[in-house]
This record gives C-alpha cells, sequence and structure tokens, in this order.
C-alpha cells in the first residue's frame, strides 16, 4: 500500500524547493480484482487533484480553505467512478 499525500501551498510558501510544472494523465488502472501494473508519479498527482477537486465541491472547509486561484483549476479535474463494477 501506498499513501500520498497533496499540500496546497501558497505562491510565498517553500519557494526553496523544486518544482515541476503538473500535466494531466490517465488514472492507473487495470481489472477489477488486480492492481495497476505501474503507477507513475504524474498518475498519483491526478488522482490527488481529483480527490481534492470533489472535496472542494463537497466540504465547505476545504472550499473556504482554497484560493480562488485553486478552485478554478480544480474545476477541470472530476471524480471518475471505478470503471469495471458491473463488467
Amino acid at each position: 500500500m501506498i499513501l500520498s499525500f497533496l499540500v496546497v501551498v501558497g505562491e510565498d510558501q517553500a519557494s526553496e524547493l523544486a518544482s515541476v510544472p503538473i500535466g494531466r494523465a490517465e488514472l492507473a488502472r487495470n481489472t477489477a480484482a488486480d492492481a495497476a501494473t505501474g503507477i507513475a508519479t504524474a498518475q498519483v498527482v491526478e488522482h490527488a487533484l481529483r480527490h481534492v477537486a470533489w472535496l472542494a465541491q463537497d466540504d465547505e472547509a476545504v472550499r473556504a480553505a482554497l484560493s480562488p486561484a485553486w478552485l478554478a483549476v480544480l474545476a477541470n479535474y472530476v471524480p471518475e467512478p471505478f470503471r469495471h463494477l458491473g463488467r
């Protein structure tokens, strides 16, 4: 099991840390009973951003904590149901 965390920081925070641009990525998937055979860092970030986007829509405290710029970016991320259910 891999646990990951996404931390939202302001432009004036953690400026001494290296950064990389974030792009969209397909979620890591396999069959309903099998884990993905490989998971790239970009897929972990994609999953985290989708989760935060869902929280921003569903949780007033999360929505209030995020800047309008973050909310605008997260509007493009939507949760996807597990594609293999019912197959």
